[in-house]
């Protein structure tokens, strides 16, 4: 948990996150940490991956826990409201909210997407 901290402090100093998104970013890194009996059961925990392949060879995976994109729900309206102040901030985040309990009953595709230079980028729940 102290790295996670660490590195939402290091965003605030880089002017990426606000004190506040901060506060309650390492609130629910801190409650996620003290729920290990909900993290260590493997039969509910699931993930988003997202994968994409270039014709160039350029590959990029990441693999992100389903709980820890609540955290990445925080910090959006922070984003939105930063680079985007016109959209309609709380409906963009109860549509985020609404999505990942969705989210937490779906298994496979998301998106699966081949361009014609053969490039993939494939998102799922597993």
């Amino acid at each position: 948990m102290k790295n996670e901290v660490l590195r939402i402090l290091k965003l605030v100093e880089e002017g990426k996150l606000s004190s506040e998104e901060a506060a309650e970013l390492i609130k629910e890194v801190e409650g996620i940490s003290q729920e290990p009996e909900k993290i260590s059961k493997p039969s509910q925990k699931k993930f988003i991956f997202v994968q994409i392949r270039s014709e160039d060879g350029d590959n990029v995976d990441i693999k992100l826990p389903l709980s820890m994109a609540n955290l990445l729900k925080a910090t959006i309206p922070g984003v939105i409201s930063k680079s985007a102040p016109q959209m309609d901030v709380e409906g963009i985040t109860n549509q985020i909210s609404a999505a990942l309990e969705e989210l937490s009953s779906t298994e496979g595709d998301l998106v699966n997407i081949t361009s014609s230079d053969g490039s993939t980028v494939r998102i799922f729940v597993a």
